[in-house]
């Protein structure tokens, strides 16, 4: 909710976008200087490469914001996998390489130089790509700045059981609250009331 209230008063005195993010509409308000900052995971930093431009060499990658002066708190948004679709003709061949593309470094390093992943394991830090420095950042290592924030993410943290059904509706209530119609406190409040309900219904206990 301090989050939540936060934004909200962002939002209230005009002093953020409402913007849907990552598409057309957004990356041309990063290119045309509309857009100054935004809160973003590591992925993203590929796709500024790729869509704004213009702006190349005139951004930066810093740690996030911090409630408390002197913290380092981190968090994770998403992340990838690989699939073999059900029907597929070679299934086994098709593992086989979902296995190289996501375990041999050679795959891993071309993934950071033309995708910027950031690998979910530690020993994959140590890639080269990892150490080189972008001429998009303006010659900084914005994997340095990844690397300590992975560091700094709390492995307590899990996905909840219905946690597709949450993200909807997260997403619905924040979409009406980004046109005026709510507030973000009151999306989230009925996020949590309809994860509980569709938990009850499939007979998941909840701790009160």
């Amino acid at each position: 909710m301090q989050v939540a209230n936060y934004w909200q008063r962002m939002m209230d005195e005009k002093l953020v976008t409402t913007l849907p993010g990552l598409g057309e509409q957004w990356y041309q308000a990063l290119d045309s200087g509309e857009l100054w900052t935004g809160i973003a995971a590591v992925w993203t930093a590929g796709l500024f490469a790729t869509n704004v431009k213009k702006t190349a060499g005139k951004w930066a990658v810093a740690p996030m914001p911090q409630w408390t002066p002197g913290a380092k708190a981190a968090g994770s948004w998403g992340g990838s996998t690989g699939a073999v679709l059900k029907g597929a003709k070679h299934p086994a061949e098709a593992a086989q390489f979902a296995l190289w593309l996501n375990t041999d470094p050679e795959a891993l390093d071309s993934l950071v130089k033309t995708q910027g992943i950031f690998p979910a394991a530690t020993e994959g830090q140590d890639l080269p790509a990892l150490s080189q420095p972008s001429p998009y950042f303006g010659g900084q290592n914005q994997y340095e700045v990844f690397k300590e924030a992975a560091g700094n993410i709390d492995p307590n943290f899990t996905w909840g059981p219905t946690m597709t059904q949450t993200y909807a509706d997260l997403t619905n209530g924040f979409g009406q609250a980004a046109t005026g119609n709510g507030t973000l406190e009151q999306a989230l409040q009925a996020a949590q009331d309809k994860t509980i309900q569709t938990m009850e219904s499939q007979a998941i206990n909840i701790a009160q």
